[in-house]
């Protein structure tokens, strides 16, 4: 399958700041002089590498040589958690955040993805339900694909009970014994489970079952909706998703019709515990979801006369930095875990996977995980509200680069 993302100009007005680029951090992040003080600035609709990563010295390379020294004039689009203006950037008329998405493009194939900047027709073309007409930069990803949720944890369990693991449907995990700090066995209401490793990755009843080990998990499980409309005309399942990220919205094809979801502004958290019928018991609110697709219907014009058909939700598990929860638990020995997933469990479980399998059989990981370490935050989440207040946080600025 094949994926476009949009970096629009939206028809919201937003204040305009002018000043000298004083300073470049990285790919997305400048100071500008505003009243003879220096104020960061985070370029909206990027995804800039951090300067350890690969290619992040030539990212704030890149926007250094589009900006440094300059004037530019910030579209202020509000703060971000860090106390960060969030905005467009202009450097002598020139627009920095779609120069660093085409930036982007050429790292994605210097990384060997296939990956490519598309003009407007070429983008009406791959996906005909979208109108790329205020789209300022279009990359194209032909090798990107979507499924239904269910599909893979269900191959992943064949594959499972085909290499000799037995899977137990319908057992529920009471408690988690410990002898002298490290695991010793699982409690279920069939029986006991002897063994010296647990994962926890219960997804958003995680950190309950960390807590029946005596481990406390930094993540908050945060409702995702997304609404599948009726079947439309023309629509077919080879098309693309298109995102537009300016508007925190991804739609791709679904049953004939559109599924779109989007990261609302005033996201909630939600504890499983309380839902007694598990997911299905989570409730749904579509009017969020009515105020974003009133927002991108320029983007989606099909979306202005047809009817929603399902409301669907989810509960991802946010973290504070927007990073995933990797890794032993330093209270317990033997003690893993798998979670923080950050609306992105399908993308990364394979490689995830893959990737603790090998830390925990050998001791060590396939390569530095510490970015995940579970006790990254040290106290600065203790507290229940400040934690979920982060989590939010987060979950409302999904497209922006994490920390």
């Amino acid at each position: 399958m094949i994926c476009l993302l949009l970096a629009c100009v939206d028809a919201v007005h937003a204040d305009e700041l002018v000043g000298k680029v004083v300073k470049v951090s990285d790919g997305d992040t400048l100071s500008i002089l505003l009243d003879s003080k220096a104020h960061p600035v985070r370029l909206t609709e990027i995804d800039a590498p951090e300067k350890e990563q690969a290619f992040g010295n030539r990212s704030r390379k890149s926007l250094a040589e589009l900006c440094a020294g300059k004037l530019a004039k910030v579209e202020d689009k509000g703060r971000d958690r860090y106390g960060r203006i969030l905005g467009r950037v202009y450097c002598d008329g020139i627009y920095a955040n779609a120069e660093q998405v085409r930036e982007e493009v050429a790292r994605g194939q210097a990384w060997g993805i296939d990956i490519e900047l598309v003009d407007q027709a070429e983008a009406k073309r791959l996906a005909p339900y979208a109108d790329p007409g205020r789209a300022l930069a279009i990359w194209w990803a032909a090798s990107d694909v979507y499924l239904e949720p269910g599909d893979l944890p269900r191959a992943y369990l064949k594959a499972a009970e085909s290499l000799g693991a037995t899977v137990e449907d319908g057992t529920t995990v009471v408690g988690i014994a410990k002898q002298a700090g490290t695991i010793e066995r699982v409690l279920t209401d069939h029986g006991e489970i002897r063994c010296k490793a647990v994962i926890d990755a219960a997804g958003a009843w995680a950190p309950a079952v960390a807590r029946m080990a005596g481990v406390r998990l930094p993540t908050v499980p945060v409702r995702h909706q997304l609404v599948i409309t009726e079947p439309i005309v023309g629509v077919t399942a080879d098309m693309p998703i298109v995102r537009v990220v300016d508007a925190n919205v991804y739609v791709r094809p679904e049953r004939g019709g559109l599924m779109l979801g989007g990261y609302e502004p005033d996201p909630i958290a939600i504890d499983p515990e309380t839902l007694r019928e598990g997911i299905s018991d989570m409730p749904l609110d579509v009017a969020p979801l009515e105020r974003i697709i009133e927002d991108v219907t320029t983007e989606y014009p099909v979306l202005r006369d047809v009817a929603i058909a399902e409301l669907r939700g989810g509960l991802p598990t946010m973290t504070p930095d927007g990073h995933h929860l990797f890794g032993e638990a330093t209270e317990v020995s033997g003690f893993w875990v798998m979670s923080g997933c950050v609306v992105a469990g399908l993308s990364i479980s394979p490689a995830a996977g893959e990737a603790m399998a090998q830390w925990i059989t050998t001791g060590q990981p396939p390569y530095d995980m510490s970015r995940f370490r579970l006790d990254r935050f040290g106290h600065a989440y203790d507290d229940p509200e400040v934690l979920t207040r982060a989590c939010l946080a987060r979950y409302s600025h999904h497209y922006e680069t994490p920390e």
